[in-house]
């Protein structure tokens, strides 16, 4: 599996591990390890493609991510000519 986003200092989003119909109820509290050290568990499923969240005990000291950015949301601005 791969990190898709981080949330905070303790939790970031998998993906690429599970399908999109696999019952990831059923690796609940599974052990993951960051970077061949640091472990974590996986904490539940995240939306419905297959994604899921990963929580560690210790902080990760991975760069929290911002919010979606592009996506055409943010308040749009008319110029004066």
């Amino acid at each position: 599996g791969a990190i898709k986003r981080v949330v905070d200092e303790h939790t970031v989003i998998g993906k690429d591990l599970f399908k999109k119909e696999t019952d990831i109820t059923k690796f609940l509290n599974l052990k993951v390890t960051l970077n061949g050290t640091l472990q974590g568990y996986i904490e539940g499923s995240f939306g419905s493609s297959g994604q899921y969240k990963v929580r560690f005990n210790q902080e990760h000291g991975l760069p929290i991510s911002q919010g979606k950015k592009g996506k055409g949301k943010g308040k749009k601005t008319k110029s004066k000519s």
